[in-house]
């Protein structure tokens, strides 16, 4: 989009050369301002730039520097995302530390990384900071070094989710398509938790961004456990490398 805008605002003046030209690129550039001006309300947008590496809230802050308001309003959008849905993953490993018996060490080791962790959390760490070169590399193989997970654990959800949305939804609507021929005459009584799964576990080398990394990650282990729990035995993982293997 700021491509886009970019290559308006550069060629505005030119399309004065033409009343023809003017005429199509006017036409072109009002549709064009119109979603523009809806990125606003869209926090998964923003979302996608604030969690880039190399982009982060400065960006936002140089490319929309004409409206600040935008700017803030923006983040604060995404943060709600981050604190209703992703941030509360650490209260719930506090209250599972809570259960556990800890001796005296432990009990002081979690006062110390508490009190640490409480001078920035991982979101506000991660925008404000430097912007970094990524190279050949999409933001999600970035987020999927076992590093970023170590330095951002919640935050590492929260980008992987970000940047898994597809940009289009044909893949979505060909997996949709595809339950039909999954739940045949003679395989009714399949659960709708079992076809969501199996599903999802299929469709995973067919994407872009299926890779080395990606299959020995979180989300191949959670895509496995929902499968097993789906099938409700061990049977489910013998199932999840039958689908893996099946063509689409």
């Amino acid at each position: 989009m700021d491509f886009l805008h970019h290559h308006f605002t550069r060629t505005k003046n030119r399309a004065f050369s033409g009343p023809r030209f003017y005429a199509r690129f006017h036409v072109a550039w009002l549709k064009f301002e119109k979603y523009y001006q809806l990125t606003e309300q869209a926090p998964v947008y923003v979302a996608d730039i604030l969690l880039h590496p190399a982009l982060r809230k400065s960006y936002l802050s140089e490319q929309w520097k004409r409206n600040p308001a935008w700017v803030s309003n923006a983040v604060k959008a995404v943060r709600k995302i981050w604190s209703t849905e992703y941030k509360i993953y650490e209260l719930l490993d506090k209250q599972e530390e809570k259960g556990q018996e800890l001796d005296e060490f432990d009990r002081w080791r979690q006062k110390v990384y508490s009190t640490a962790s409480e001078v920035k959390d991982e979101f506000d760490r991660f925008i404000y900071g430097s912007q970094v070169g990524i190279g050949q590399q999409t933001a999600l193989q970035w987020w999927l070094e076992p590093t970023q997970r170590e330095n951002f654990p919640l935050l590492c959800r929260m980008a992987i989710d970000i940047f898994c949305i597809p940009p289009m939804s044909t893949e979505a609507e060909r997996i949709f398509s595809g339950a039909r021929r999954q739940v045949r005459w003679d395989r009714s009584s399949m659960s709708a938790k079992m076809v969501e799964a199996s599903l999802s576990i299929r469709s995973v080398p067919l994407t872009s961004y299926a890779s080395a990394s990606f299959f020995n990650g979180d989300m191949y282990l959670r895509l496995a456990d929902t499968l097993r729990a789906a099938s409700g035995c061990v049977f489910g993982t013998v199932l999840m490398l039958m689908y893996i293997r099946m063509p689409a």
